[in-house]
């Protein structure tokens, strides 16, 4: 499967140079070439402004690039497999920074969100990720879609065993309610208040203990919630009257 992610990069036009030099020619060695490929023939951008340059050769060994020149200028090693980028334009991987895997193109939420959720893991999910390799995307970050879905396509593609780019995934969407029939990839959040307690840090209830300390009243649990909080008010209250 990482030989068809290779191929699927080069044929969409998008090559990772992450963590090498672009031009560097690294680990030379006189040994008969295990496994390279050879990219031949575009023109390649190497995204550090330089000038592009035409009839490229980029030599990858496994998962790195080995070297990176031109036709007639870098010698191919004998036994490489050479893939022909006649016509294309060879560049970095891109990053696609906000992508949504459930939605796939949908103008129906209502439609979509309601009918389609037992195919998103198996189908619609694997499939958009293999349309954002295909258009030269190899980073992606997800930032909303349904939890298990999300983390299950993520780890198959880092085992190889789909097509995808490196996916970065935020789970469901964090909001203060879910839209009807949206909970499985919509997470409802309300604030402290709203359910009925304070969510005081431990510092404010010891404050507030220490004030109300002389007239025997101690707070013992947490959260605490107004009613009980009035009433130790008032406790102290009848207690200071007497």
């Amino acid at each position: 499967m990482k030989t068809l992610k290779a191929r699927a990069i080069s044929t969409a036009m998008a090559l990772s140079f992450a963590a090498l030099g672009v031009f560097t020619i690294t680990n030379q060695s006189t040994a008969e070439p295990q496994g390279l490929k050879a990219l031949v023939g575009g023109t390649l951008i190497d995204g550090f402004a330089s000038k592009p340059i035409r009839n490229s050769v980029i030599i990858i060994e496994g998962e790195r690039i080995k070297a990176v020149g031109q036709v007639g200028v870098l010698p191919i090693p004998k036994g490489t497999e050479v893939i022909s980028t006649e016509g294309m334009s060879v560049l970095p991987g891109l990053w696609d920074m906000h992508v949504h895997l459930m939605i796939n193109g949908h103008s129906d939420y209502a439609h979509w969100d309601k009918t389609y959720p037992p195919r998103l893991g198996g189908e619609i999910m694997p499939a958009a990720a293999r349309q954002l390799l295909m258009a030269g995307v190899t980073s992606a970050r997800d930032l909303g879609g349904p939890l298990k879905e999300s983390i299950s396509l993520r780890d198959r593609i880092n085992r190889g065993e789909i097509p995808g780019p490196t996916l970065y995934v935020a789970g469901p969407f964090i909001q203060h309610e879910p839209y009807p029939g949206t909970d499985y990839f919509r997470w409802g959040v309300k604030g402290a208040a709203e359910s009925g307690t304070i969510g005081a840090p431990a510092t404010i209830v010891s404050a507030i203990e220490n004030a109300l300390s002389p007239f025997g009243v101690r707070i013992t649990e947490l959260p605490i919630t107004p009613p009980r909080l009035l009433a130790l008010i008032q406790a102290a209250r009848k207690e200071f009257r007497r």
